[in-house]
């Protein structure tokens, strides 16, 4: 077997559909889901992704590869498949499916610094001026994820959990915010935005920098969306302020608290360019979603036990800061 880690190997089989029956590969640090590492074949160096069973069904994967195709020949940096020996962007094994990428060098955003900011809202630009009119092969089902009924089936779980004065009183909280969300922005409202092929899951750990550009990277939540949830997401992990440095090595990192910061927000969205006013208007409830989503959907990554103190500690923070529009900009 393929020392892929300590205490975890590759079938031969995977680096065999690529004719890399001699390359090293070691597992990479780092994201919730998937399992990447770093191949190496001599001076030649490749990324390769075994995707979870979640993100691995054959509409998924040619949903993906497809835009994945339309991004590079639109110019944007990121993951492009290698095709196996027989041709397929893909090879499955067992439950699993591999795919290989050229190996892109690049560092993490540097939230200190202003214009790794502005790169990544051009960046972000140009992903959805690329997918606007891409028109994928097949259809990549998709729900409003943080939709209010979907948030209230969580907070409802939770409360099963959560017993002390506090943490109900934050749920509490958290409930009249979601019919707050349901109110602004119901589902015909929110489908009747601009809606395209959006990223999904737009952070920091998703992206890096590489001189002038950005590399935008695992695509697995991509699907049609209103493009305006990108920039809530920009919002909450590249502009927000945390207790240190953006870490998505854990989901209880990646979304612990945060405070919404105005002005970097103001910077990003004049980078990213014209918004039309609908989108505007509804900014501050897709921030407001996506947050509390966050957390409600982020539990299911941790032992039951965990869950009380993970879904209150500092949740109603940058909500707060929502209460009026001056949190955002």
């Amino acid at each position: 077997m393929t020392e892929a880690a300590a205490g975890e190997s590759l079938d031969p089989q995977v680096l065999r559909a690529w004719d890399l029956e001699g390359a090293e590969a070691r597992a990479l640090t780092g994201g919730t889901a998937n399992a990447n590492f770093l191949v190496a074949d001599g001076a030649t160096r490749y990324f390769l992704r075994r995707r979870s069973p979640r993100y691995s069904s054959e509409i998924q994967l040619a949903f993906d590869h497809a835009l994945m195709k339309r991004l590079a020949e639109c110019g944007v940096r990121g993951p492009n498949p290698i095709p196996t020996r027989d041709g397929q962007t893909h090879v499955r094994i067992g439950e699993h499916a591999f795919e290989l990428h050229p190996y892109l060098d690049g560092k993490s955003v540097d939230w200190e610094n202003l214009d790794h900011l502005r790169t990544a809202a051009a960046a972000l630009r140009t992903f959805h001026e690329a997918t606007a009119s891409f028109k994928p092969p097949v259809q990549k089902e998709w729900p409003r994820d943080d939709a209010p009924d979907r948030i209230r089936r969580g907070l409802a779980e939770l409360r099963e959990e959560i017993h002390h004065a506090e943490g109900i009183a934050t749920l509490d909280e958290l409930e009249r915010w979601t019919d707050r969300i349901e109110r602004a922005l119901p589902d015909s409202a929110y489908w009747a935005l601009p809606c395209q092929i959006i990223h999904g899951d737009f952070h920091p750990g998703n992206v890096h920098v590489s001189g002038n550009s950005l590399g935008i990277f695992d695509l697995d939540c991509a699907s049609r969306q209103p493009r305006a949830r990108d920039l809530a997401d920009a919002i909450l992990y590249f502009c927000a302020r945390r207790d240190g440095p953006f870490d998505a090595s854990t989901i209880v990192r990646l979304t612990r608290q945060c405070w919404l910061d105005p002005e970097r927000n103001a910077i990003f969205l004049a980078a990213y360019g014209p918004l039309e006013e609908t989108e505007r208007a509804a900014l501050r409830w897709l921030v407001a979603a996506r947050w509390i989503y966050s957390r409600v959907h982020g539990r299911r990554k941790l032992p039951r036990s965990q869950w009380p103190e993970y879904a209150v500690t500092g949740v109603l923070t940058p909500l707060a800061q929502l209460q009026d529009e001056t949190g955002l900009i």
